[in-house]
């Protein structure tokens, strides 16, 4: 008579027991401490330094004399610095500049968006392929900032505030339609190549 030893089909090898990956694991009080003093460090790393530079703006001219130059810790708080550096002229005007560009920017952005895409999801549309591939060129492959400023010098733009607000879009569509004149054979804006 002979006995059967059932043994399993597979043997579980040790390292398949339940492991998880190192990311999934609990971490330890060690591991956890760790992370808390390196998140604590960096926090401090990018807060001290707004720190001072909020405080010492807020300090009065003797208070920032007596500390060095940098001041930690507040003795009085004054607000004449910002009284000076908003009661009117360069910071004033070039704050306005740059809402009204950002205003106006996004508005002419956003319109001329909203037309192209309009535009552009119309798949037998006039040109559409066409269009959409240069408009994806310009996106991922920009020319630079002196193809740019030639641009804008050609279009007479220079030392104007339009030059902030159309580069990205307008000077973008003339120069992919002049490309496009060229390519089909128009020279001087006539498509015969006539003068």
């Amino acid at each position: 008579m002979t006995t059967v030893i059932d043994e399993p089909a597979t043997k579980p090898y040790r390292w398949a027991a339940a492991e998880r990956p190192a990311w999934e694991e609990e971490p330890s009080k060690a591991g956890l401490a760790g992370k808390g003093l390196v998140l604590t460090f960096a926090c401090l790393a990018v807060l001290f330094p707004l720190w001072i530079v909020v405080v010492t703006s807020l300090s009065s001219r003797r208070t920032i004399d007596e500390a060095g130059g940098l001041v930690i810790v507040p003795k009085g708080i004054t607000f004449i610095a910002y009284k000076e550096l908003l009661s009117g002229g360069q910071v004033t005007r070039a704050t306005m500049v740059s809402v009204l560009v950002t205003l106006v920017g996004t508005l002419f952005s956003m319109a001329v968006s909203v037309l192209c895409a309009y535009g552009l999801s119309r798949s037998g549309s006039l040109a559409h392929r066409g269009i959409l591939m240069s408009l994806l060129a310009t996106m991922f492959f920009s020319a630079g900032l002196i193809p740019t400023y030639l641009l804008v010098q050609s279009v007479g733009l220079t030392d104007s505030y339009l030059a902030l607000i159309l580069p990205g879009h307008v000077l973008v569509v003339r120069s992919h339609l002049a490309a496009a004149a060229r390519r089909f054979g128009a020279r001087d804006g006539t498509r015969d190549g006539g003068d």
